[in-house]
């Protein structure tokens, strides 16, 4: 079982980088934030959409 849960925490760091639930809850928020942009811009412009993207991109790196 160890084991397994040591596998489990190596992918975990491969994918997001760390293991701290903190930092893995401000992941997932920045991801929510994303598609719900991503959702509301099926209305706009290529040119709207690339701005929303780098906005929340920025938001992310904060």
């Amino acid at each position: 079982m160890k084991r397994k849960e040591e596998e489990l925490t190596a992918k975990i760091i491969d994918i997001f980088g760390t293991t701290d639930p903190e930092e893995l809850r401000r992941i997932a928020e920045a991801a929510e934030c994303y598609r719900k942009i991503k959702d509301s811009a099926k209305k706009m412009y290529p040119v709207e959409k690339i701005l929303l993207q780098i906005l929340s991109l920025q938001k992310f790196l904060r």
